[in-house]
């Protein structure tokens, strides 16, 4: 399963965020998944469950922009 979820070379960057408040799949879960996916970027999101773009949407929106901004040359 490893090389199933591991992006394979020359994959778009990737950033995770995470709602730290997540009942259904919690931050630890997050953590166990990103240590085999090695997103670009990982952030855990105060006072977000399990849809932070829902539930906090201008500063996940803000923060996503700010990533897409960023040179990856």
């Amino acid at each position: 399963i490893d090389e199933f979820i591991r992006p394979e070379k020359g994959f778009p960057p990737l950033g995770v965020f995470w709602g730290k408040e997540n009942a259904i799949l919690p931050a630890s879960a997050g953590e166990k998944l990103c240590q085999k996916l090695q997103p670009e970027h990982l952030e855990f999101l105060d006072g977000c469950g399990h849809l932070a773009m829902r539930e906090k949407p201008e500063e996940v929106n803000r923060k996503m922009e700010a990533l897409l901004k960023q040179d990856r040359r």
